[in-house]
């Protein structure tokens, strides 16, 4: 149906290769971090006598609290999941597949370019590195191109960076709603990135033997060859959830909601997708699969919609200031342009040339997403 976890025949009639990841999000305690911190530390040239602060204000919400259960949560998963392991060769499931990957999974692919290069402040730090990775990608898909017969070799260099991406920006949001709460500044997070990594990535790396690009079978045998060996683990993994569940509720406290109920709609998702693997459930395997394409997306929409007003570098552009000072209606515009252009382009002699392109930008996003959301070191303090 609609997922991009699905066989590249399928990608190609919608003219987008698979799902997505990268390490991201986590590595960066965001501006949230930050703010949260500037407030709490009094400022080097205040005197000793001055009264003592107020404690760190706990946020649980990035957006608000219905966006965020819409949007960055997605409590509604199971009902896309049902939807298309009921309906998914219906002209209904096949019109959502159509929005889902040209209004949601293309435009959150193509709105990093802008965070990237439209952003003075945030491309005048690394210049060098985005060009360079810019023309390494490029470079790359073209010789792929030139040398292949098809592009399976790119859906696959596509779809293993993609589970990676998908796992640390799931891990990522988790660890922004962590910092939002005074306890959550006070640790690492280390723990949970790694564990929630390693519970994504393996269960998206599970589906490997079930979708293979035609073409690809060969050299990619191995992974048909592992996957008995791989489920034995199937309840090893499924017990990092239920133990970062656990410890969740057993510390919960006010202002802990967001993220508890973050983590328990994003793991029971993966969860599902995981035993429906295990026990062949096809069907529910396709629905499960297009939930977290859907789920994935939503979700980096919705922390670039929190993260880009804040950006002095967007503020201060003539072009991008106003449209940042109206992020909805440009948000909303911009994912439309995507729906438009497939619509036009589906039938056109351009579509290959298009989708070679979106390929492109598909590795730029996983890229630069590694370099974007990265919290700058600190600098050492003056003497």
């Amino acid at each position: 149906m609609t997922s991009s976890l699905v066989p590249e025949r399928e990608l190609i009639d919608r003219a987008d290769p698979p799902v997505h990841t990268q390490d991201a999000l986590d590595k960066r305690e965001t501006s949230l971090d930050s703010s949260s911190q500037d407030t709490a530390q009094p400022a080097s040239t205040q005197p000793d006598t001055a009264p003592a602060q107020s404690k760190p204000t706990t946020k649980p919400w990035l957006l608000n609290g219905p966006l965020d259960l819409l949007f960055v949560a997605n409590i509604a998963w199971p009902v896309v999941a049902i939807f298309t392991a009921l309906f998914a060769t219906s002209a209904a499931n096949q019109a959502f597949g159509f929005l889902l990957v040209y209004f949601v999974i293309m435009p959150h692919r193509w709105i990093t370019l802008p965070l990237v290069f439209a952003d003075g402040e945030k491309f005048s730090q690394r210049p060098v590195a985005y060009l360079a990775v810019f023309a390494g990608v490029v470079l790359l898909c073209s010789t792929i191109k030139l040398s292949m017969e098809s592009l399976a070799m790119l859906v696959a260099i596509d779809y293993v960076w993609n589970a990676w991406h998908f796992a640390a920006q799931h891990g990522g949001i988790f660890r922004i709603y962590c910092v939002a709460t005074p306890e959550g500044r006070k640790s690492s997070g280390r723990l949970e990135k790694h564990l929630l990594r390693a519970f994504f990535l393996f269960t998206l790396l599970r589906l490997t033997g079930l979708f293979f690009p035609p073409g690809s079978e060969g050299w990619l045998s191995w992974a048909t060859a592992i996957g008995p060996y791989l489920a034995w683990l199937d309840f090893a993994a499924l017990a990092i959830p239920g133990f970062l569940l656990l410890r969740e509720v057993i510390s919960y406290k006010p202002g802990h909601f967001g993220r508890l109920v973050y983590l328990l709609s994003i793991c029971s998702l993966y969860a599902t997708l995981l035993l429906a693997i295990r026990y062949d459930l096809r069907s529910l395997i396709i629905g499960c699969a297009a939930a977290t394409t859907l789920v994935h997306s939503s979700e980096y929409l919705a922390i670039v919609s929190w993260y880009a007003p804040k950006r002095g570098g967007f503020a201060k552009s003539r072009v991008w200031g106003p449209m940042v000072r109206h992020w909805g209606v440009t948000l909303v515009a911009f994912m439309s342009v995507f729906a438009i252009s497939a619509y036009f382009l589906r039938n056109s002699q351009h579509l290959p040339l298009w989708l070679w392109i979106n390929v492109n930008v598909s590795l730029l996003h996983y890229a630069y997403d590694g370099m974007i959301w990265k919290r700058p070191k600190k600098k050492p303090a003056a003497a």
